[in-house]
């Protein structure tokens, strides 16, 4: 059989090359050694990336005077200036919208395993890991934090950008009587600038997260999918598949939510030129080509192998790395064998409340307190040139527009099924959609074209101004439209608050304390405050979470062998969830006094004792109060053990003190809000992120309680400067002392 294949050139085989020297390099110790930390993710990026896509490209002949418009593949300059505006324009705003250190959540994280080159969660992101790497060691501006946060958003400004050439590729293949390079810039412009602000995806543009680089990596199989459209019948066309599936192994790399797409690609060549799955060399060089790309998860068992201080799960041999992967250490069905067991009603939540609402966020409108669709002109105008310019498509080219419709499908309905959302799950999931949002701005630009298309046939004097002035009216009314709406919202250039809220963790913590935290914001963000900016080194930060698996338990004896234990690896690698012997808890006072601190042992509604209790109870007995240790309050009301009956609290952590009046007292307390405490970026302005909002309500809770202590004992000076502090910080706070004349009950707790 005849194909358009043509062989990798010379640039693949070198990409291969470099690719195996930055194998050697990684795997070469120390762990924070050049050859493996600097080096080795240079050489891999310029392999996996740069030098192995390039030798895939198909290498085609210049065009003949000749030959028919369509076929000749070159972009005119104005298209490339236009393209270079489109990433100049949305860079310089993500930039200015930019994070000023870690977000929330995964992202402190992110950070941390990208500029150390951990291993972080499974199944990994260590494509991101790689690039935040190469930025947060090559570009010198601001802080680590600042320059893997750039990273994301120089990869959104990317993918804006082949939003915007994927438009011109499509508006290529519409009828019309006679192109315009500029009209077709213009439309192209609109709808990527469009969807450049729209919300979620300029979100996470401005923090370090994986969903960014997803979305890169989305537009390119759907920009790769519209060049194989257009070469499928000229040598060297077929080579955009083997490109696409590349794309696909390396998206593993990233979040692999992508790999929904492989449905489109199936039917991308089913209605284009369906004799192409018959080619043998084909299916031989996808495969070939997606494990190539699949093949950089392999950068996690090589660093793993080196025991880096981020090293979640430590996939150091290949059983490991393929229970990483496959999220067995997690207990997640990664094949999805409950998919048809819905967690939430499907219709009414998994469609409507967790993806056609996250749709009009983008097109439509977020509210400013960001739970539901506003519809404010014009900043509805999006959703109605999209539908335009889908509908549009239909009409003149139905083929393409199916297999369009189909992408849009694998890009929303596969995911809203596999993702299996439950019922009123805690957080936001527009995130996974982001690609869906994407494709809605090709529609806009859809859309926008035939509109100005109309307008240069109608305007028969002047077929050029007449469009470009609407257009530019579009542009006014689309992208700034957008821009405008969603500036209150996504302006996070003086959002501290997470690292704010992670030095506070730091702050209160007595020298060489031990500080057990519960989750990932009191967890992440010290992470990197400890390990990047080198803030308080002398605590060690165990997460209660983690502590019931092996790995964490060695990593955290390799790095802090100091820390009181008896127990041994192999030790704990025996211990399992048990009932407990006695549920009385005595911890020695000193080494040399046979006294104790004897409690009730409390399980808050479990029957058994976790591994990580009994790891804790080992650590306490053990260290006879000789190292501060400190809970977090971000664990919940009940620290495990039930240790807050013998715990005061200082703030955000909880300290472990033998002697009752100690526990009562609040001087600590009391200094900490007062004058230890910073409060950077905890405003209350209207658009704050969900997260700061609940960080904020327990600062508020503390002043609460710090203030009906002080108005208990009589402490009328100290009271009055608490206020004072509290309305520094808070200006527009709840009031914490009702007014005298009022007539209703003090607020609670629950009301602060």
């Amino acid at each position: 059989m005849t194909t358009n294949l043509q062989a990798p050139g010379r640039l693949f085989y070198v990409g291969l090359i470099v690719i195996v020297i930055g194998y050697v390099f990684l795997r070469t110790p120390p762990v924070d050694g050049p050859l493996s930390l600097t080096l080795a993710p240079l050489l891999l990026l310029a392999g996996y990336i740069v030098l192995a896509p390039l030798g895939l490209r198909p290498r085609y002949r210049r065009p003949q005077p000749d030959e028919p418009r369509d076929l000749q593949f070159r972009q005119p300059l104005t298209a490339v200036v236009g393209g270079a505006a489109v990433f100049l324009i949305t860079l310089l705003f993500y930039w200015i919208t930019l994070w000023p250190g870690p977000g929330w959540w995964d992202s402190s994280a992110y950070i941390t395993a990208s500029y150390t080159l951990g291993v972080y969660g499974p199944p990994g992101s260590m494509l991101l890991q790689l690039l935040g790497r190469f930025f947060g060691f090559l570009i010198w501006i601001d802080s680590p934090a600042v320059r893997i946060n750039l990273m994301t958003a120089v990869a959104t400004a990317a993918a804006v950008t082949v939003v915007f050439f994927t438009i011109l590729r499509l508006v290529r293949m519409l009828p019309t009587t006679r192109r315009s390079n500029a009209v077709s810039v213009m439309a192209a412009a609109v709808g990527a600038l469009t969807i450049a602000f729209a919300y979620t995806i300029w979100q996470h543009a401005t923090f370090t997260n994986p969903y960014a680089l997803s979305l890169l990596t989305g537009v390119l199989l759907l920009y790769t999918g519209v060049r194989w459209w257009e070469a499928a019948d000229r040598k060297g066309g077929d080579n955009y598949l083997l490109l696409a599936a590349l794309l696909f192994g390396l998206d593993f790399s990233v979040h692999r939510s992508n790999f929904l797409l492989t449905p489109a690609f199936l039917a991308l060549v089913l209605i284009r030129k369906p004799r192409v799955l018959l080619d043998f060399r084909i299916w031989l060089g996808s495969i070939v080509l997606f494990a190539i790309g699949l093949s950089l998860q392999f950068t996690n068992m090589f660093r793993a192998q080196l025991s880096p201080e981020t090293n979640i799960g430590n996939p150091d041999t290949l059983q490991g790395l393929w229970d990483y992967l496959s999220l067995k250490q997690q207990g997640i069905a990664v094949f999805g064998s409950d998919l048809l067991q819905r967690k939430g009603e499907f219709w009414s939540y998994q469609v409507n409340h967790m993806f056609v609402r996250y749709l009009g966020w983008n097109t439509v409108g977020i509210s400013l307190d960001g739970s539901s669709v506003a519809w404010r002109f014009p900043f509805g105008l999006p959703a109605l040139f999209a539908l335009g310019g889908l509908v549009t498509v239909w009409i003149k080219r139905w083929k393409l527009a199916l297999w369009l419709t189909i992408t849009l499908l694998c890009a929303t309905g596969l995911a809203i099924f596999y993702l299996n959302i439950p019922a009123n799950y805690f957080r936001e999931m527009d995130r996974h959609f982001i690609v869906s949002f994407a494709m809605a701005g090709l529609f806009v630009g859809l859309g926008t074209f035939v509109l100005l298309d109309y307008v240069r046939r109608w305007w028969r004097r002047r077929p050029v101004r007449g469009p470009i002035a609407i257009g530019a009216v579009l542009l006014l009314l689309l992208p700034m439209g957008q821009l405008l709406g969603g500036w209150a919202r996504n302006d996070q250039s003086d959002n501290y608050a997470p690292v704010t809220y992670a030095r506070n963790f730091l702050i209160a913590c007595d020298p060489d304390a031990v500080l057990v935290t519960g989750g990932d914001n009191d967890t992440f963000p010290l992470w990197y405050l400890q390990r990047i900016e080198n803030v308080r080194p002398d605590i060690a930060v165990l997460n209660y979470s983690l502590l019931n698996t092996v790995w964490y338990f060695r990593t955290v004896r390799q790095y802090h062998p100091d820390l009181p234990f008896t127990l041994t690896d192999s030790a704990v690698a025996e211990l399992v969830p048990h009932e407990p012997e006695r549920y009385e808890i005595s911890l020695p006072l000193s080494a040399d006094s046979d006294d104790s601190l004897t409690f009730a042992l409390v399980l808050a509604g479990r029957t058994y004792v976790l591994v990580a209790d009994q790891i804790l109870l080992d650590l306490l007995t053990t260290n006879r109060f000789e190292r501060p240790v400190y809970f977090s309050t971000g664990i919940g009301k009940f620290l495990p053990l039930g240790i807050e009956r013998v715990a005061r609290l200082d703030g955000m952590v909880s300290k472990v003190v033998p002697d009752n009046s100690e526990r009562r007292s609040t001087e600590i307390l009391y200094r900490n809000l007062m004058d230890r405490f910073t409060y950077d970026g905890f405003t209350t302005k209207e658009t704050i992120d969900p997260t700061t909002r609940w960080v904020i309500g327990s600062y508020f809770q503390q002043f609460w309680m710090m203030t009906n202590h002080l108005r208990e004992t009589d402490q009328r000076q100290m009271l009055d400067d608490l206020l004072v502090r509290y309305r520094e910080v808070w200006p527009d706070g709840p009031e914490l002392i009702q007014p005298e004349d009022s007539t209703g009950d003090e607020q609670t707790d629950e009301e602060v």
